[in-house]
């Protein structure tokens, strides 16, 4: 069934707009008609709906997010089946993803970090209560709703803690620049594989980056393995030694090295919490001593005093003694007023830290530490420096002042936003998007070709961050594109003669591949094999590798078809083994590009040999050859 909008889903839901979609779904906004409320619809790709391994794997998604009840996480409402489409309703959150909010402002405050941090770990308590993995942890499947609470999304990929390991045709599960150790070497993954996730997911909010990165998702995937986590305070200073112990404990090569619990981790980001709400104070004021008062003496005089002329002895010792207590008075005051004036020439000096690149709450406390004040000089927006970063100093660093001597900031106000917000570009053509997001002061991000039945090929079918969103100049903003109609589904070639499969391939805008000839019983020119397989869907101008037989023969070579699957990591392993009267031997050993199909000679010893073929370790095919 093609989903349009305005079309009504299982009698109850009315389509309103697309607003995403992965390798396995596409994600619609939506109106319950019954209960007059927005909700969101993921539905299950239709070249999926086939194979009953991913059907089952969609509905255990509803099943597993249906049986979880918590304000951190996505709750599902329905879920459903329609002439072959699968889909689960689910609550619609108004906001952006967690991805978008690093994206626009790098690194977040330590304690925005944390508070989040906190709530997600909430939200992997409950769900690892109930025996559940989510598996794929990231940015992109945190919601951040418009009251700023957190919601985790889209366990598409979560089991149960007991249920078998999920293959299917070599897809990797989960986002590589969030695997675990285990999870990148193929292992048991389980709860501390989330943890860890989670420690990558933190370590990204404070600093603005992944701790990984490479040119390949093979490359990121072993640094996972074998590589030193780079210090997160190496690219953000304002982060304290006790934070770091925290990534460092998630981030553990060794899962028995983490975090054990999701609790347990709580309850260490809870402690850095609370450091952080009370660690940070304004610098004290420095006050000394007023003035005493001072009282002036009384007038001379006395009454019924003994009659005594002016020149007399009783007259000049009455004024001796007043000169005498004048003069000690005066030195008194004289000594108080230059012992102050002193105290204040000699207040104690120190050295200026420097500051410049702290985030304000840390250059407050580095200040605060060095017996400085700080006031908040200018503000300006700054492209390649965070909010409330400090930009500026005066006086500089190393410079000698005076104790508790104001220092003038610069502060960030982070990178300009576009004005209008992300402008929309979909249902536009690709070069004319590509030219509508540069003259709005953004850059093309990631591009995507998908499938459609109602937009035209080459033309914008969604976009991520959504039109009107508020994001900084030079944001990145990825495109989903048409790719045109799904594809039809290639009928069995097999036994036919090759002259009839060429006419056949013709006529389905299908292109012949390669040929490949194959001693067999069957008459010279039949088809014995086809890649792809029988019941593949495919899209026009697909070529077709086609096996014909060349009649009887043997001999010690054969010819083997090896087809490198497309879903996974760009490139793969592949080997070759044979096992002959030699023993086991590998005959070829590469990286090849995923999709890649080449044809290789296969000579062996004896009577008979068993070939396989594995892709990155794995199995893929085993064959007796005689």
């Amino acid at each position: 069934m093609r989903l349009v909008i305005g079309r009504l889903l299982g009698k109850r839901y009315e389509i309103l707009e697309r607003i995403g979609g992965g390798g396995m779904a596409v994600v619609y906004r939506a109106r319950c008609t019954y209960l007059n409320r927005t909700v969101a619809i993921k539905v299950l790709r239709p070249q999926f709906t086939t194979d009953e391994e991913f059907v089952r794997r969609f509905r255990r998604e509803a099943e597993a997010a249906a049986s979880l009840s918590h304000p951190n996480i996505v709750s599902v409402y329905d879920v459903g089946q329609e002439d072959g489409t699968h889909y689960i309703v689910m609550e619609y959150v108004a906001g952006r993803t967690l991805k978008d909010l690093i994206r626009a402002r790098g690194p977040l405050t330590m304690e925005r970090a944390l508070r989040i941090a906190a709530e997600i770990c909430e939200a992997l308590a409950c769900a690892h209560a109930n025996r559940l993995i989510h598996r794929d942890i990231k940015p992109h499947n945190i919601l951040l709703t418009t009251d700023g609470r957190v919601k985790v999304t889209d366990f598409g990929i979560a089991r149960a803690v007991t249920a078998a390991p999920i293959t299917h045709d070599g897809i990797v599960v989960g986002s590589v620049h969030y695997f675990s150790p285990e999870q990148a070497r193929g292992g048991v993954i389980g709860e501390r594989s989330d943890l860890y996730a989670l420690g990558v997911v933190l370590y990204e909010m404070v600093t603005g980056r992944v701790p990984f990165d490479g040119e390949t998702a093979v490359a990121v995937a072993m640094q996972h393995v074998e590589a030193l986590i780079p210090a997160p305070s190496s690219f953000n200073r304002a982060i304290p030694e006790w934070a770091e112990e925290v990534i460092y404990r998630a981030l553990a090569k060794d899962p028995r090295d983490r975090y054990q619990k999701a609790e347990a981790m709580l309850a260490a980001i809870r402690a850095c919490q609370r450091r952080v709400s009370g660690e940070f104070g304004g610098p004290g004021d420095a006050s000394g001593d007023g003035p005493g008062d001072a009282g002036g003496p009384g007038g001379p005089g006395g009454a019924g005093g003994g009659r005594m002329s002016a020149g007399g002895r009783g007259g000049r010792l009455r004024r001796v003694i007043l000169l005498a207590l004048g003069l000690a008075a005066a030195a008194v005051v004289l000594g108080v007023g230059v012992g102050r004036f002193l105290a204040w020439m000699n207040v104690p000096t120190v050295t200026v830290p420097d500051v410049v690149g702290l985030n304000i709450r840390a250059a407050e406390q580095r200040l605060h530490e060095a017996e400085l004040g700080w006031v908040v000089a200018a503000e300006r927006n700054e492209p390649s420096a965070p909010a409330n970063q400090v930009m500026a100093q005066d006086p500089r660093a190393g410079e000698v002042v005076r104790r508790n001597r104001q220092i003038s900031l610069t502060i960030s106000l982070g990178p300009k936003l576009v004005s209008g917000g992300v402008p929309d570009v979909t249902n536009m053509d690709l070069r004319n998007a590509k030219v509508a997001l540069q003259s709005a002061g953004l850059k093309v991000g990631d591009i995507d070709y998908v499938e459609s039945d109602e937009v035209p090929q080459d033309y914008v079918v969604s976009q991520n961050p959504r039109a009107g969103t508020e994001v900084a100049e030079g944001t990145a903003v990825d495109l989903d594109v048409s790719a045109g109609p799904a594809p039809g589904t290639l009928p069995d070639f097999r036994g036919l003669p090759l002259a009839d499969v060429e006419a056949q391939l013709a006529a389905l805008q299908l292109e012949a591949g390669q040929i490949i000839q194959q001693a067999s019983s069957l008459p010279p020119g039949t088809v014995i094999d086809q890649v792809p397989a029988p019941g593949t869907s495919v899209g026009i101008g697909t070529p077709v590798d086609l096996v014909v037989s060349r009649g009887e023969g043997g001999g010690p070579t054969t010819t083997l078809l090896i087809v490198v699957p497309k879903d996974g990591l760009p490139r793969r392993v592949v080997r070759v083994e044979v096992s002959d009267d030699l023993g086991p031997h590998d005959v070829y050993k590469e990286y090849r590009l995923a999709g890649d199909r080449f044809t290789l000679d296969i000579t062996w010893t004896g009577s008979s040999a068993l070939v396989r073929v594995y892709i990155d370790e794995t199995i893929a095919s085993e064959n007796v050859v005689r």
